[in-house]
C-alpha cells in the first residue's frame, strides 16, 4: 500500500472530532483536502491488479498528466496580443522645408490627376517657376528677309483641328465639330469612314508617344530654338487624340506643356514665344492656338487650369491689337505693311480656336471679317493664292482655301479653283521635292473640310505617303524636300507634328463645309 503507517496515524487523528492543526483554517483545510485525496488514491490503487508494478505504472501516468495540465494552464494563462497594454503617443509635428521646383512639379501633378477642385490648390504654387526667363526688347521687323521658321512662303502651318478627351467629359460642351474624337467608339468609326486604317491610328500613338520623351520634364516644353512654337504643336497633337491633363498615359505631359505656355505668357505680358526674334509672332499664334482649344477641353472635363482664362484671353488680344489695317498680320505684330497671308493663316486659326472657347475679347468678330476679305483678296488667276499680293503660289494655296472656309461663306468656285490648281501640282511623294510639309497639312484640312471628290483625291494622294515617312522611333525623316529644315534645331519636333497632325484629319473635327457627316 502506498500510504505509511503516519499516514494512517493522521487519518485517524482526523476522525477525532474538536481538533485542529497548527497554521490556521487554511492550513487545515489544504492539509485535510491532501490527506483525503491521498487516502481516496490509495485504496483505488489497491483495486488494481498486478501488484506493485501496476500500481507503480499507474502511478507515473498520473503523475505525466498532471505535469501535462500544469503547463497547458500556463500556455492559456500567458498574455496574447489583444492583452497587450494600450500604448498611448503624443503627434509632434515638425516645420518642413518648401522646395519651390518640387511645389510646382506638384501643381502639374495635381493637373494631371484631373480633379476639380484640384486646380484651387495648384493655383497658389503654380508660379514657382525656378527658372526666370527675362523677355527681350521688342524688335521692330517688317520688311528684313524672312528667315527660320516661316521663311518666305513656307513658313509653320496647319489646319484647325484638336480634340477633347479625358474621362468624365460633358460632350455637349464641345462645339458639335470637335466632338467625334471624344465619344467612345466614334473616333474609330470616323477614321474608318472617313478614308483612314488601322495604319493611321498606329502611327498617331507612336508619333504620341516619341514626343513624349523629347518633352524637357523639368520646365515642360519642346523644341529649343522656337519653344513656345514647338510646345503649342506637340499639345495640338495631344489634345486631336483626346489626350488631356485627365488622360492615364499623358496627364502630365499636357499639363506641363500647358504650365510653361501659361507662364511664358505671364512673364511677357501675354505675348508667348521668344519676342527677340522675329518669328515670335508665329510662335505666339500656334501657343494661343493650343491655349485655346484647351480652354474648350478643360470646361467640358469640369478642370479648371489656374490662369488659363485669363492668360488665353490676353493672348487673343495681342493678337487682335496686332492687325494690319488690310486685315493682315505681319512680323512682329507690327500693324504695318501689307499683311502676310502666311503669317495671317496661323492667327486665323487661333481667332477661330478662341471662338469656339466663346470668349469676351472686344473685337474678336470684326477681325475674322477683315481677315476673310483680304484672303479672298489674294487668290491667283489660277486659283492659287499670294503671299503678300494677288498670285498663284502653290504653298499658300492650302492657307487661303483653309481659310475661306474658317471664316464663312466660301464661294464654291474659288475654293474648287483652289483645288483644281493644287492637284495639278502632283504626283505627290514624301521623298521628293514635291513634299512641301507645310502645304500639304494645310490642304489636308482644306480637302478634308470641303469634303467629296477633293477629299478623295488627296487622301489616296498622301496618307500613305506620310505613313512611309514614318521611322521606326514614331518621327518622321526629313522630306525629300527638305523644307521642314527652316524650323533650324527644331525641325525633327516639327516635321513629325505636321505629319501627326495631318494623320489626326479623320476625326479632329468634323467636315464644316459641303458635306454632312
Amino acid at each position: 500500500m502506498l500510504f505509511t503507517d503516519d499516514d494512517l496515524e493522521m487519518l485517524e487523528r482526523l476522525k477525532k472530532p474538536g481538533r485542529h492543526r497548527r497554521g490556521g483554517l487554511f492550513r487545515l483545510s489544504m492539509g485535510m483536502l491532501w490527506d483525503g485525496v491521498r487516502w481516496i488514491t490509495g485504496a483505488l490503487i489497491e483495486r488494481i491488479p498486478g501488484g506493485g508494478r501496476g500500481k507503480r505504472a499507474l502511478l507515473w501516468a498520473l503523475v505525466i498528466h498532471v505535469i501535462v495540465l500544469i503547463i497547458g494552464a500556463f500556455i492559456v494563462a500567458l498574455p496574447g496580443e489583444s492583452d497587450l497594454p494600450e500604448i498611448i503617443a503624443e503627434v509632434v509635428t515638425t516645420p518642413v522645408s518648401v522646395d519651390l521646383e518640387m511645389t510646382r512639379l506638384s501643381a502639374v501633378k495635381q493637373l494631371s490627376q484631373a480633379r476639380p477642385d484640384a486646380s484651387a490648390a495648384a493655383a497658389s504654387v503654380i508660379r514657382a517657376e525656378t527658372e526666370a526667363v527675362m523677355a527681350a526688347p521688342e524688335v521692330t521687323t517688317d520688311g528684313i528677309t524672312p528667315v527660320g521658321i516661316g521663311l518666305g512662303e513656307v513658313g509653320l502651318g496647319f489646319g484647325l483641328g484638336s480634340g477633347a478627351g479625358g474621362g468624365g467629359m460633358t460632350v455637349g460642351k464641345i462645339p458639335a465639330t470637335m466632338r467625334g474624337r471624344c465619344i467612345p467608339g466614334e473616333r474609330a468609326r470616323l477614321l474608318h469612314e472617313n478614308g483612314g486604317t488601322p495604319e493611321v491610328e498606329a502611327a498617331v500613338v507612336k508619333s504620341l508617344v516619341w514626343l513624349k520623351d523629347r518633352q524637357n520634364v523639368k520646365l515642360g516644353h519642346w523644341g529649343s530654338q522656337y519653344r513656345a512654337a514647338m510646345t503649342g504643336l506637340a499639345l495640338l497633337c495631344y489634345l486631336g487624340h483626346c489626350e488631356t491633363t485627365k488622360s492615364p498615359t499623358y496627364g502630365e505631359t499636357v499639363a506641363k506643356g500647358l504650365v510653361h505656355l501659361i507662364e511664358t505668357a505671364k512673364r511677357n505680358q501675354g505675348r508667348i514665344g521668344n519676342i527677340g526674334n522675329q518669328h515670335w509672332t508665329y510662335e505666339h499664334a500656334i501657343a494661343t492656338y493650343a491655349l485655346g482649344e484647351a480652354l474648350v477641353i478643360s470646361r467640358a472635363e469640369g478642370t479648371e487650369i489656374p490662369d488659363l482664362e485669363e492668360v488665353h484671353k490676353r493672348a487673343v488680344q495681342v493678337i487682335i491689337r496686332g492687325q494690319n489695317p488690310d486685315g493682315g498680320w505681319v512680323y512682329g505684330y507690327t500693324g504695318k505693311g501689307s499683311g502676310d497671308l502666311s503669317v495671317t493663316g496661323w492667327q486665323v486659326q487661333a481667332l477661330r480656336a478662341a471662338a469656339h472657347a466663346q470668349v469676351d475679347v472686344p473685337g474678336l468678330d470684326a477681325a475674322m471679317r477683315k481677315t476673310r476679305s483680304l484672303i479672298a483678296g489674294r487668290q491667283g488667276p489660277l486659283g492659287g493664292f499670294g503671299y503678300r499680293q494677288t498670285e498663284d503660289k502653290y504653298s499658300l494655296t492650302g492657307v487661303g482655301i483653309l481659310g475661306l472656309q474658317l471664316l464663312g461663306n466660301p464661294g464654291k468656285g474659288e475654293l474648287q479653283r483652289g483645288f483644281d490648281y493644287f492637284f495639278q501640282g502632283g504626283p505627290f511623294s514624301y521623298n521628293t521635292e514635291s513634299c512641301d510639309l507645310y502645304a500639304w497639312y494645310y490642304m489636308t484640312q482644306a480637302a478634308f473640310n470641303q469634303g467629296g471628290k477633293p477629299w478623295e483625291t488627296w487622301n489616296a494622294a498622301f496618307r500613305d505617303e506620310i505613313l512611309l515617312g514614318q521611322d521606326r522611333d514614331g518621327s518622321w525623316a526629313p522630306e525629300g524636300s527638305g523644307k521642314s529644315d527652316q524650323a533650324g534645331e527644331d525641325s525633327e519636333i516639327y516635321r513629325s507634328c505636321l505629319s501627326t497632325l495631318m494623320l489626326e484629319v479623320y476625326y479632329r473635327y468634323l467636315p464644316a463645309t459641303g458635306r454632312i457627316n
